[in-house]
């Protein structure tokens, strides 16, 4: 790349650019010719540009501000390569022995030569120690990102940790039967499903957690709603400090009663007249007690009638009460109870949440699983990947008779199915079946036969036979 000065720049814009566009292009080359005097070991211009990108100085330019700047400079090269003369060539002194005579000259050759390894050596310090600036800068930036990153993780838990001030522990009432240290250690969160999370769903459940927020998950049925939750059980126990923390469940029915969320009278095992707590207010004595991480499961929570939903209404808001026919149960400040439900997504035959009632939770969607989702679950089974691949072939085409409307929704190959299926297969082939055989008759126990539907049943088997066959 030839060597450029401010000089040949003045007579390039007098000839060559428009007057009212000579600033610009002024401006733009002498950016190059600065970086070209400072390193003068560069020889390339995409490398001058490079450099000057990492430049603080000129930091603030855009690439499409650098892509003008080498279109400009590439015309002034192409100038000075056109009209270069000898006078314009670097001074490079090359004398033959034989031609010098004067000792004089030959002293003027050597320093010369010595003042340009000089201005060398200090151009090549001056360019390591903008690198070594830069390198430091950049440092400085990692350092200052890092801090405000802490910053920010700190104020988060503080935000969160307010939101749970104020915890004071309540012991549960005499009257209340059955609420033993020993009957809460069974609600113990001590199993850990696997789950594996295809989008934000895990995520968007924490983060409600986090803002002592109620949510319901919703989706297809079999998609992990309820071992997502038992999972984020499991969780929060490995995080406590006690290692306590605890799960309750209620499968909900068309006949599920406000009873067994609240309260009612019964018996204990003295015979005496006690206040029996449903699995929500058991839930909030636990909470207030311990102050631990208390989640209530509330399966299949669109089964509850309008009646029975209203009821808890009050918990999920900022009362923070269940009122019941046998006195109110209060959830005190900083307890950690979070109620939860599930409920399957475009089924049939269940009833629509109050608007009041579904706007105190937060909503979650839980997804139909991915192939490599599905990969992953069927990792631990040992059976040959074409029987995989055949139960996961059925899974699709199941799925894609749905969503034409061949079959109904109940119609559907859960992951709980293929992993019962999974189990037999296992099972079948220590027993010594032939493969053919312990497939059909696996997926038949699992899946085939559960259909009473006629027409779901009829089209099930014509879907399975037609892959393992």
């Amino acid at each position: 790349m030839e060597k450029m000065n401010v000089q040949q720049l003045e007579s390039f814009l007098s000839e060559n650019v428009k007057t009212g566009s000579r600033k610009v292009w002024r401006s733009n080359i002498k950016k190059i010719i600065t970086l070209q005097d400072e390193n003068t070991q560069i020889e390339f211009l995409n490398d001058l540009i490079s450099l000057g990108k990492s430049d603080p100085r000129f930091s603030h330019l855009q690439d499409s501000t650098w892509h003008t700047i080498e279109k400009n400079t590439n015309s002034f090269l192409s100038h000075i390569e056109k009209n270069q003369t000898v006078q314009d060539e670097p001074l490079t002194l090359v004398v033959d022995e034989p031609v010098i005579s004067s000792i004089g000259v030959k002293d003027e050759i050597a320093n010369l030569n010595a003042l340009s390894k000089i201005q060398a050596e200090e151009h090549a310090k001056t360019q390591k120690e903008i690198l070594e600036n830069q390198k430091r800068l950049r440092a400085i930036q990692e350092e200052e990102k890092k801090k405000e990153a802490q910053r920010k993780s700190q104020a988060l838990k503080n935000k969160i940790d307010k939101i749970f001030e104020g915890f004071e522990s309540e012991d549960i009432p005499a009257n209340v039967g059955s609420m033993s240290d020993k009957d809460i250690e069974q609600y113990l969160a001590t199993e850990a499903p696997e789950y594996y999370q295809q989008y934000s769903e895990m995520d968007d459940v924490e983060l409600s957690f986090d803002c002592n927020q109620s949510v319901i998950l919703s989706g297809v049925s079999g998609s992990g709603k309820t071992e997502l939750l038992r999972y984020l059980g499991w969780k929060a126990r490995q995080q406590d400090p006690d290692k306590k923390a605890y799960v309750l469940k209620l499968s909900c029915g068309q006949d599920t009663k406000a009873k067994q969320l609240l309260d009612s009278l019964g018996m204990d095992l003295e015979q005496r007249v006690k206040r029996m707590l449903g699995v929500v207010a058991k839930g909030c004595v636990i909470a207030n007690k311990t102050g631990k991480v208390v989640i209530v499961i509330l399966d299949e929570i669109n089964l509850l009638t309008p009646k029975t939903q209203k009821v808890l209404n009050s918990i999920l808001d900022g009362t923070r009460f269940l009122d019941t026919d046998l006195g109110r149960i209060q959830k005190n400040k900083g307890t950690k109870l979070f109620l939860t439900g599930t409920m399957n997504a475009n089924y049939s035959g269940t009833n629509q949440l109050n608007v009041e009632f579904k706007d105190r939770f937060n909503e979650v969607i839980t997804y139909k699983p991915t192939r490599e989702t599905l990969d992953k679950i069927f990792s631990k089974f040992e059976i040959a990947q074409d029987e995989k691949n055949s139960i996961i072939k059925i899974y699709e085409e199941l799925d894609k008779a749905q969503m034409q409307f061949k079959v109904t929704e109940k119609a559907r190959y859960t992951i709980r199915s293929m992993i019962s299926t999974m189990e037999k297969l296992e099972m079948l082939e220590i027993k010594g079946v032939a493969k053919k055989e312990r497939l059909t008759r696996a997926v038949n126990m699992s899946l085939v036969n559960k259909f009473n539907d006629q027409q779901d049943n009829e089209r099930v088997k014509e879907i399975v036979e037609g892959i393992l066959n």
